[in-house]
């Protein structure tokens, strides 16, 4: 089972008979890019702590189905909820350059409109995610893709996604 940052909202009346179903998307402060997909601008979210890539159910439609096993059954978002992994597809994408990147990602279900990079991207290209030049950078043929990325929340302000992994009390003994 996969760990990604998501984060499941509880489900919102609509009428005193009716209710959505529970929302599952990202949480603010991962940061964020802009890409091109069928004519139509989407933003999708760099996740280095998500070990694959994940995208929700809307994807289907703009990407292809991989005829492969999918890397996991199953991932856990923030929280302990798991949502089924249903396939692998691809979406072909264009980056704020007009470059053409390709990502194959889990199609998961109960989520339906997030996109999040995971690690196995950035392992697969060889990529480095600089904070400093806030864009991701590999080669592909002998040519650099760049994807520019903000960090930013809507009121300008800073923000970033951090994870304990241990703590630790400097001077006392754990």
């Amino acid at each position: 089972m996969a760990k990604v940052s998501l984060m499941e909202t509880p489900a919102v009346p609509t009428s005193i008979r009716a209710t959505t179903a529970a929302r599952v998307a990202a949480g603010d402060g991962l940061p964020t890019t802009m890409v091109e997909v069928g004519g139509e601008q989407w933003s999708i979210k760099l996740d280095s702590g998500a070990r694959y890539s994940v995208v929700g159910t809307d994807w289907m439609l703009r990407g292809e189905r991989l005829q492969e096993a999918a890397p996991v059954d199953a991932v856990e978002g923030i929280g302990g909820f798991v949502l089924d992994v249903i396939g692998v597809w691809s979406v072909q994408m264009r980056n704020a350059f007009g470059q053409i990147v390709e990502i194959r990602a889990c199609i998961i279900n109960r989520c339906t409109e997030e996109f999040l990079v995971g690690v196995d991207f950035l392992e697969k290209h060889r990529a480095s995610l600089d904070f400093n030049s806030n864009e991701v950078s590999y080669v592909v043929h002998n040519r650099w893709v760049i994807i520019p990325f903000r960090t930013e929340g809507g009121d300008g302000a800073k923000v970033a996604s951090v994870r304990l992994v241990k703590r630790y009390s400097w001077g006392a003994a754990q």
